[in-house]
């Protein structure tokens, strides 16, 4: 399922299973807070994992900033590469 705003109209609209649906601006507005709950969840989960699984690399300072160190550890994995998908794996 995804739900966005049309860029031509501003209505909001639902894609599902390949069908695409307007709704009206309650159900988009109740999706909108349901959703934003799962989606903070789901990011705060990730981050989580993401430093667990980078805990070897010096990766954040105690003001919570990314380190040098851990930006050049990025951009190493970055460059050696193949697409999205393997960098994300090596990470």
């Amino acid at each position: 399922m995804i739900v966005f705003i049309c860029s031509r109209c501003k209505s909001p609209l639902m894609r599902y299973e390949g069908e695409i649906f307007e709704l009206d601006h309650e159900e988009f507005e109740s999706l909108r807070k349901k959703l934003s709950r799962v989606l903070d969840a789901l990011v705060e989960e990730s981050s989580e994992i993401n430093r667990e699984g980078l805990a070897e690399i010096p990766l954040w300072n105690s003001d919570d900033s990314i380190t040098p160190e851990a930006v050049d550890e990025m951009l190493k994995l970055l460059d050696e590469s193949q697409d999205v998908d393997d960098f994300i794996n090596q990470i």
